[in-house]
C-alpha cells in the first residue's frame, strides 16, 4: 500500500482528520464534519455531551434547512448544524444557514458566507485494505491533493472570507 505524506503548513503544524474519530477537522474546541459521520463522533463524546447532542437533534428538527455538516464543542456545551450547499462542489465550501444548539435547549439562527479549507478531513477517505469506501460526494484525494499544494506555501492559516481567501492563492502563485 502506498504510504501518503503528510500534510504541514508553513509553520509545520499537521493537517489531518481527527485521531480519535478518523473524521473531522478540529479547531481548537470545535469539531467540524460532515453529517454522516455522526455516529463516529458520537462514540468519542462524554455521556453527558452524547446527551446534549440527542437533545440538539431533537430540537434541530423544527428547522427546514438541510444539514450536511456539523460542528459540535468537543465539551458538549454546543452544537452547530451548517446547510453547507455547495459542500459536494466547492473546493472551499460555504457554511450557508446553520442552527446553534446550546446546552439547555436555547437556539439561535444565522447565515454566513465565511468557507471552509481542507474539507478532506470532514470525511473519510478510501482504504480499500480495511474495507473501508470513502465518501462519494466529491473526490477526497483530489481535495486533499489541493490541501497539499497551499498549505505548506501560506504564510498564515488560510482565511475564511473568499476575497481574503482569493487574495492569499494569489500572494502565493495559486489561481
Amino acid at each position: 500500500m502506498k504510504r501518503v505524506e503528510p500534510i504541514r503548513t508553513a509553520k509545520g503544524t499537521l493537517i489531518a482528520r481527527y485521531a480519535k474519530t478518523g473524521v473531522g477537522k478540529r479547531v481548537g474546541n470545535f469539531l467540524y464534519f460532515h453529517w454522516l459521520y455522526l455516529d463516529d463522533v458520537r462514540k468519542v463524546l462524554s455521556k453527558a455531551a452524547q446527551e446534549d447532542l440527542r437533545e440538539a437533534l431533537i430540537v434541530s428538527r423544527q428547522f427546514t434547512t438541510p444539514c450536511r455538516c456539523v460542528r459540535i464543542a468537543l465539551d458538549g456545551s454546543e452544537v452547530r448544524f451548517d446547510e453547507a450547499p455547495d459542500f459536494d462542489t466547492a473546493r472551499e465550501p460555504h457554511v450557508g444557514r446553520w442552527v446553534r444548539i446550546f446546552r439547555g435547549g436555547r437556539w439561535q439562527v444565522g447565515h454566513s458566507r465565511m468557507i471552509w479549507h481542507h474539507k478532506f478531513c470532514w470525511v473519510k477517505g478510501n482504504d480499500p485494505a480495511n474495507g473501508q469506501k470513502g465518501y462519494q460526494g466529491f473526490d477526497v484525494a483530489a481535495s486533499r491533493a489541493w490541501s497539499a499544494k497551499y498549505a505548506p506555501l501560506l504564510k498564515e492559516p488560510p482565511k475564511g472570507s473568499q476575497r481574503a481567501w482569493l487574495a492569499q492563492l494569489e500572494e502565493v502563485g495559486l489561481t
